[in-house]
């Protein structure tokens, strides 16, 4: 009996052990403080959005001020999720200095980040389409065009921005952030890397912290008048891990989280992966333009991999015949200046 007690507690210790391993205190937005905002979360610039399902039925919103509407889709993990502006297409042309209206929030960390020690870090987005943009109350308004950006990330610092008399500036930098356009509005995507911090860091933030000119925008900007939601970068934010502790860590930059086939999905500087688990069945593949023209065809198995810098800058169709099961995905190739 003691033998079974000590082996029990052992377990019970363990179990406790990774579940602190995460230094974000509240990394899927769970807690809340009257249902306005989740614990230690706060904004560091304009106002980041508090998306919950508290008070029963679909996810809804509760702003950092008490309005509420309702969300096209639930948290990816339990109740709460965030949802921040990345940026707007249309905002004055040239960009001058802090130009883009974007939102960034912040909490502070359990412990210091060390200096010159590995952290891994990742967390999950998901982007708000055109047909999905809401306005305040209960129904959906469509906005006439939405756009998708890229870095989208994470920063590290020792200053606590209050979002009103203070502001994260445009660091043009982000030790974790997508490096192309996140446009997948049907899935989770995961962006995740690994950071050496030079220095010991207080506090996590999440958003944008390039300035226009080095934000790339999918749709761009067409006329300036449409300056404002328009032409917004929205994207709801879940799951933000950062840890020493690499275990079931995948680094691949940006990757999708669904899973239903048993594959995994991945297009990161513009390289093509599909991962069938196990699979020896032989599946094909497509890779067609918008207008259906067809720039590549593939028959694998288990993995298909491809490089596609050989493809012009622009949006694709992926189509994989999966034994009964027709696969589509949308890809993005971008191409350095």
């Amino acid at each position: 009996m003691r033998h079974y007690l000590l082996l029990l507690f052992l377990l019970i210790t363990s179990v406790e052990v990774k579940a602190q391993n995460n230094l974000v205190p509240n990394p899927s937005f769970e807690d809340t403080i009257s249902l306005w905002q989740p614990t230690y979360w706060t904004t560091a610039r304009e106002s980041p959005d508090y998306w919950n399902d508290y008070m029963g039925g679909p996810a809804k919103t509760h702003f950092f001020t008490p309005f509420y509407a309702f969300a096209p889709h639930p948290p990816r993990n339990g109740h709460g999720m965030m949802g921040l502006l990345a940026g707007q297409a249309c905002w004055q042309s040239p960009f001058v200095g802090e130009d883009m209206f974007k939102e960034v929030i912040e909490s502070p960390l359990t412990s210091p980040l060390q200096k010159d020690v590995k952290y891994y870090i990742s967390f999950y987005c998901k982007p708000m389409d055109s047909l999905q943009w809401t306005t305040i109350g209960p129904d959906f308004q469509p906005a006439s065009l939405m756009s998708f950006s890229n870095h989208l990330g994470v920063y590290f610092t020792n200053t606590q921005y209050d979002g009103i008399n203070s502001a994260p500036p445009a660091f043009n930098k982000s030790p974790v952030c997508a490096k192309n356009v996140v446009s997948d509005t049907g899935n989770w995507v995961r962006i995740s890397g690994v950071y050496i911090p030079d220095s010991n860091y207080n506090y996590i933030m999440v958003g944008n912290f390039f300035d226009g000119p080095h934000t790339t925008f999918y749709h761009p900007c067409k006329t300036i008048g449409l300056i404002g939601n328009d032409q917004s970068a929205y994207y709801f934010i879940d799951d933000v891990f950062v840890s020493t502790d690499s275990t079931g860590f995948i680094i691949d930059g940006i990757k999708s989280s669904k899973d239903e086939y048993g594959y995994s999905f991945a297009n990161i500087n513009n390289q093509l992966i599909f991962d069938f688990k196990s699979d020896a069945t032989v599946n094909f593949g497509s890779v067609y333009d918008l207008y259906g023209n067809i720039k590549k065809t593939y028959t694998f198995q288990s993995q298909l991999y491809d490089n596609l810098n050989d493809l012009t800058q622009g949006i694709y169709l992926v189509k994989i015949n999966h034994s009964q099961t027709i696969i589509t995905k949308k890809i993005v190739i971008e191409h350095e200046n």
